[in-house]
């Protein structure tokens, strides 16, 4: 074999093994795909250090603003208004699982770019976005830029019907805010999850609430019942002390 043909046959053996070991591009952003199954979430930190002393842990109260925008074409599909905050309690269920993950730890003042896999986010389900007229297909996954305003240290209720009454009230001002501005779509969870936590959540408090009404009731019976025995022991008594004294 001529000395150019086993030259270029070397060269051949060289470029396979790097032809074969060659791995696909990294999916990015706005490319008009999704994370693979099974993608972990990912958190930039934009702003911020982390050096606080108050991180954001389990029960704590946190206001952000955020923007949502999906993964595959960046399209915003929600956001809080510029004069307003979305407020929620971590740890009861009130928002997606990686948009709290995405936040945990995490500082007032700082700012977070949170990459979130669907099975993290909305699932495989589409979800009507409320108001916009189009739906997030299924598998989509999310991009959430968020601002942490505010962490107030608390802790989570025994269950829903026991939450704290200044807990309670910034999670009712929270909803009320929401329902003023018009929000197209409550990232963490849709509007409709939103209806239903609320009224189960109604629903719960009055039962709790008829149960102590009907138990103070039963308590006031029975002292009542003790009372009107005790007088009836002392009428007994002071009418055997005058016979005995006629």
């Amino acid at each position: 074999m001529p000395l150019s043909a086993r030259f270029l046959s070397f060269l051949l053996l060289l470029t396979l093994p790097l032809v074969s070991s060659s791995s696909p591009p990294p999916i990015t952003a706005c490319s008009g795909h999704n994370l693979n199954p099974g993608a972990q979430l990912a958190v930039n930190i934009v702003k911020g250090d982390g050096g606080c002393v108050e991180k954001i842990g389990q029960g704590d109260i946190v206001s952000v603003q955020f923007k949502a925008m999906r993964f595959d074409t960046c399209e915003a599909f929600d956001a809080t208004a510029l004069d307003s905050h979305f407020i929620f309690q971590v740890g009861r269920g009130d928002v997606l699982e990686g948009f709290e993950r995405g936040l945990m730890n995490g500082c007032e003042g700082q700012v977070r770019r949170m990459t979130v896999p669907s099975h993290l986010g909305f699932g495989e389900e589409d979800v009507e976005v409320e108001g916009a007229g189009f739906e997030i297909p299924g598998g989509t996954s999310l991009i959430y830029e968020v601002t942490i305003v505010e962490v107030s240290k608390s802790e989570l209720p025994q269950a829903l019907i026991d939450v704290d009454s200044e807990v309670q009230a910034k999670l009712d001002a929270a909803d009320k805010m929401e329902r003023e501005h018009h929000f197209k779509h409550t990232s963490p969870k849709t509007s409709k999850h939103r209806e239903a936590n609320m009224k189960k959540s109604n629903h719960e408090l009055s039962r709790k609430g008829l149960a102590r009404r009907k138990e103070k009731i039963k308590e006031r019976k029975l002292r009542e019942e003790v009372e009107r025995r005790r007088r009836m022991g002392e009428g007994r008594r002071m009418g055997e002390g005058s016979e005995q004294e006629m």
